[in-house]
């Protein structure tokens, strides 16, 4: 695929890649954009330069798309990213020379799309949320172990939960002596507070 261009008064057309033409004289752009601008300047390297970015489009959505990566990497809340993945599609549609209209249309649909449909599950994988994983330590609350050295009330003694040996103090009155079957009602630090199962 080729975007054509057609060159006042010669027939040359020299073509470049697989994606551009250019004419080695003066060009008129078949993009929608270009005639529109060159219209607001009257310097003619501006009205190259306006030409040569609209020949190009695909360079400013490569850029977006990084400037948004290197964004997404001091926020980490995902939502620049979405929007790298609109540029990226732009830059897609912008190699098959759609006009710049449509290629505003597509960055647009495909970023919110990505918002919707994409963010959430890399928020959901990497946990971005924070604070709603718990710890392995935290995990073992609620679970039920057998004690193995008596808890005397008010004192500490030992529990063992899935094979792990853990220290363990109760708010209970009464001792708690061997094999009795304990539930874990809280942690700090090594040591878990128990109650009787």
């Amino acid at each position: 695929m080729f975007v054509c261009y057609t060159c006042k008064g010669t027939n040359n057309i020299i073509k470049v890649g697989a994606f551009f033409t250019i004419c080695n004289k003066k060009r008129r752009n078949l993009f929608s954009v270009s005639p529109f601008l060159c219209n607001f300047t009257k310097n003619k390297k501006q009205k190259l330069m306006i030409d040569y970015l609209a020949q190009n489009l695909w360079t400013l959505w490569a850029v977006l798309a990084m400037v948004c990566l290197v964004l997404e990497l001091s926020s980490g809340d995902f939502y620049i990213t979405c929007f790298g993945i609109g540029a990226v599609c732009a830059l897609v549609a912008s190699l098959f020379a759609l006009p710049f209209w449509a290629q505003v249309v597509i960055f647009a649909v495909f970023s919110v799309l990505s918002i919707y449909c994409i963010r959430p599950h890399l928020v959901h994988m990497l946990d971005a949320k924070g604070g709603q994983r718990k710890s392995n330590a935290d995990a073992i609350i609620g679970r039920v172990g057998k004690v193995t050295e008596t808890i005397k009330a008010g004192d500490y003694g030992r529990m063992k939960l899935d094979g792990d040996d853990w220290k363990a103090e109760s708010d209970e009155t009464e001792d708690l002596p061997v094999g009795t079957k304990v539930r874990i009602i809280g942690r700090e630090s090594i040591i878990v507070k128990v109650e009787k199962a």
